[in-house]
C-alpha cells in the first residue's frame, strides 16, 4: 500500500553460501563455529599445558625431561601431517564429518592419556590430540570463510585469534595450578566435558554439502611428509 515503504534486503545475508550452497541461519552458523572453535581450545590449552607437566610426568614414568619431551614433539608432527590433508577431506567430505572426526580423536586421546600408566601410552594418546588439532582448526576457519557473511569475516577471524590465544595463555596457569593442586592427569580428565559439548554441537549445527575433489588424494605425497 501507498506510505509504508519496503525493508532494505540485508546485504549481508544471502540465499546461498560462498560455495552456492543454500546459506543456513547465521544462528546455526555461529553455533557450528562455536563447536569446532571449543575444540581449538582444548587443543591448544592442553599443548601448552603439557609443558608445564613435564616435572611431575618425569616423577610419574621416571623418565628423563629429554625423552619426556618428545610427547610434545610427537604432538606437533601429527597436527602438521593432519592439517595438511583437510584442504582435501573438506572438499571430499561434510564438515561435520571431518568436525566428529576431530572430536572422536580428542576424546580417545584424552581417554588415553588422562590414567597412563607408561610413556607408549601417553605418547599415543598425545598424537591423537594431535591429529584432531589439525582437523578442528581447519573446520573453524573453512566455516568462518565459506558461511559467514563477508562484512563479519573480521569479527570471526579476530574471534578464532582470541580463542586461540586464550588457550596459550590459560594453558600454562590453569593447568600448572591443577597439577600442583591435583594431579597432571586432571587436567587431561577435566577436558572431556567440553570435547564432549563440542561433539554434540557441532552433530547439531554444522551443515553443509562437500563440492568435491576433481584430483585423487595423494598418498604419496603425504608419506613422504610424514617421514620427512
Amino acid at each position: 500500500p501507498q506510505g509504508l515503504s519496503r525493508a532494505a534486503p540485508d546485504p549481508s545475508r544471502s540465499s546461498t553460501d560462498s560455495l552456492g550452497h543454500p546459506a543456513p541461519p547465521l544462528r546455526r552458523v555461529y553455533l557450528a563455529i562455536a563447536s569446532a572453535a571449543m575444540l581449538t581450545f582444548l587443543c591448544t590449552f592442553t599443548n601448552k599445558a603439557t609443558n608445564v607437566m613435564y616435572p611431575f610426568i618425569t616423577q610419574s614414568f621416571h623418565q628423563p625431561l629429554n625423552v619426556i619431551q618428545w610427547v610434545t614433539t610427537a604432538y606437533m608432527l601429527a597436527n602438521t601431517v593432519s592439517i595438511t590433508t583437510t584442504a582435501y577431506l573438506l572438499r571430499r567430505f561434510t564438515a561435520r564429518a571431518v568436525e566428529r572426526a576431530a572430536a572422536v580423536l580428542f576424546l580417545a586421546g584424552t581417554l588415553l592419556c588422562a590414567p597412563a600408566t607408561n610413556l607408549a601410552v601417553l605418547f599415543t594418546g598425545r598424537v591423537l590430540q594431535g591429529l584432531a588439532d589439525g582437523l578442528c582448526v581447519a573446520v573453524m576457519f573453512f566455516l568462518g570463510f565459506t558461511q559467514v557473511p563477508k562484512k563479519k569475516l573480521g569479527a570471526i577471524t579476530g574471534v578464532a585469534g582470541t580463542i586461540m590465544a586464550l588457550g596459550c595463555a590459560l594453558g600454562p596457569t590453569y593447568g600448572g595450578w591443577l597439577c600442583d593442586v591435583l594431579s597432571w592427569r586432571t587436567v587431561f580428565w577435566s577436558l572431556l566435558p567440553v570435547a564432549l559439548l563440542s561433539l554434540v554441537i557441532g552433530e547439531i549445527a554444522i551443515r553443509n554439502e562437500p563440492i568435491g575433489n576433481a584430483h585423487a588424494f595423494s598418498y604419496l605425497a603425504l608419506t613422504l611428509l610424514t617421514a620427512a
